[in-house]
């Protein structure tokens, strides 16, 4: 037990010893890709004492400080950091495709989900994930297409697919597509 709090004080002596100095997490690049917004953000991490990651973004670069040697709290603030994105620069593209096809969600929330591009409830809540952000932009708008033809076909009938059809003719491809769509997320983005 006494080694244990020797083991505990030291980390804690090093950390303290860092405070406001820059840190590199191991996981995660400096500079990240966003496809959907066709833009570069540089991201720095400053190690600061306080109880949570926070970030402020200037242009392009997003500076992440806290506790960001504590993987936990600096991958909650990245996954917060890609929601405000989401809610920024895809609501737009959702409200856009919701006003052309006349289907209206009563709220719209970004997750990082694992394995879903988004879903649909029948309360009229459409969730969608901040991971296709980094898709192609056609593929991220056939995904919205898909979700918010469920606000009137909560299943995959030959209803919901004549409706899928009439605003995106190519949706096999689409489809098919999303089966591989792994392939344009940054590998690091799984471990948030």
């Amino acid at each position: 037990m006494q080694q244990l709090q020797l083991l505990f004080q030291n980390i804690h002596r090093v950390v303290t010893n860092y405070v406001n100095q820059p840190y590199k997490p191991l996981f995660i690049p400096s500079s990240v890709h966003i496809n959907l917004t066709q833009k570069r953000f540089d991201l720095t991490f400053e190690i600061q004492k306080q109880d949570t990651v926070a970030y402020v973004q200037n242009g392009t670069h997003v500076h992440f400080y806290g506790p960001v040697h504590i993987r936990a709290h600096l991958a909650k603030a990245m996954r917060q950091f890609f929601i405000e994105h989401a809610k920024v620069h895809m609501t737009p593209l959702v409200d856009r495709h919701a006003q052309h096809m006349k289907l209206f969600y009563k709220n719209l929330r970004y997750k990082n989900q694992k394995s879903l591009w988004g879903s649909c409830s029948d309360l009229g809540n459409v969730n969608l994930n901040i991971r296709m952000m980094f898709l192609p932009q056609e593929l991220c708008e056939y995904v919205i297409i898909h979700e918010l033809c469920h606000l009137r076909h909560l299943n995959h009938s030959k209803s919901f697919w004549k409706l899928v059809s009439q605003y995106c003719k190519d949706y096999h491809k689409f489809e098919k597509e999303l089966l591989l769509a792994d392939k344009y997320i940054p590998k690091w983005i799984f471990r948030l």
